[in-house]
């Protein structure tokens, strides 16, 4: 496995779903309590970690902007104790209202704990940083509406650049915008197949967010936090 030197590291790339935001999933357990399925925000929560992986391995066989109502039948399936059978509807209602006019704008509306401090302090830093997400065209705008843009020299969305990850071109644009050398930027992501694997195709440094402890074979650097991240950013630099 490949080591980084993170004390010569000049950007950090972050993927953004699954990353610096996820689901909100308060919303979603009272959007099932709705359609007469009790379950808390906590659980959904502990499953969305559990089934990344899974996620990532469906990520090389079918579109990203499809993997969707997968992503929630894997959660739903790990969290319920419904019949099978009520499971394809019920992601086909959430589905539908988390993704207003197929459009992900309410998809990623829940800012991770640790995500706000963890820019802060990687700008405290010095570092120049960007997202790198497939989406659809919203990601800007969403990022927006969540106030973190500030943070970001520039926020690469693959519906507007038109190569989605695993291209290493993606993260070209990144490159270009902030003014790095690949061997000098980092890219943390929580899926292996999209993150891990175009990250190194540009000649990023990859960083798995591992939250659940699920890719302990991963031949990547792994964190478990973007904290953890940091701490190893702040380490090398006093």
């Amino acid at each position: 496995m490949a080591q980084i030197r993170f004390d010569e590291i000049d950007a950090v790339f972050f993927d953004f779903g699954g990353t610096l935001a996820g689901m909100d999933f308060v919303w979603v357990a009272q959007e099932l309590l709705g359609l007469n399925v009790f379950c808390s925000a906590t659980d959904l929560a502990r499953a969305d970690i559990a089934v990344r992986r899974t996620i990532s391995a469906v990520l090389k066989e079918e579109n990203p902007a499809d993997i969707l109502p997968r992503y929630l039948t894997e959660i739903l399936s790990r969290t319920l104790n419904e019949s099978t059978d009520r499971i394809p509807d019920l992601v086909s209602t959430l589905a539908i209202n988390l993704r207003p006019q197929g459009k992900d704008r309410k998809l990623w509306s829940n800012v991770y704990a640790e995500t706000r401090q963890s820019l802060i302090d990687c700008s405290e830093l010095g570092l120049r940083m960007a997202v790198v997400s497939n989406s659809d065209g919203t990601i800007e705008e969403g990022i927006r509406a969540l106030g973190l843009r500030e943070f970001f020299d520039v926020v690469v969305d693959s519906a507007v650049v038109g190569y989605a990850k695993p291209d290493p071109m993606i993260f070209q644009f990144a490159l270009d915008a902030v003014g790095v050398e690949a061997n000098r930027a980092i890219h943390v992501g929580d899926m292996y197949s999209a993150d891990v694997l175009g990250a190194r195709a540009a000649g990023v440094h990859p960083v798995l967010l591992d939250p659940g402890d699920e890719w302990r074979d991963a031949d990547c650097v792994r964190v478990p936090s973007l904290s953890a991240l940091v701490a190893r950013l702040r380490s090398t630099r006093s």
